[in-house]
């Protein structure tokens, strides 16, 4: 049997519900990620952060796997979007 593709590249998904939640979002850019450049066209932010609409934006130090080489920071960072 051939392998399968994973539906999560192949489906195309809408936002609409995402977008209409009512809770507070949030993203965490860790600063060393260099995974897309540095800029307002292709980076991160204000690229990607701009499709969250109202949203607490917090950097933090770490890679792109930050979960693996700083989860520490990444938890503080996690608890401090709590904090209003």
């Amino acid at each position: 049997m051939p392998a399968q593709r994973p539906s999560t590249v192949t489906t195309s998904t809408s936002s609409t519900r995402f977008h209409s939640l009512t809770v507070p979002k949030c993203y965490i850019l860790p600063t060393e990620d260099i995974v897309l450049p540095r800029d307002d066209e292709w980076g991160w932010h204000p690229r990607m952060t701009s499709r969250l609409g109202e949203h607490r934006f917090l950097q933090m130090p770490g890679s792109h796997e930050v979960m693996f080489t700083n989860p520490r920071g990444l938890a503080d960072t996690i608890v401090e979007t709590c904090i209003d």
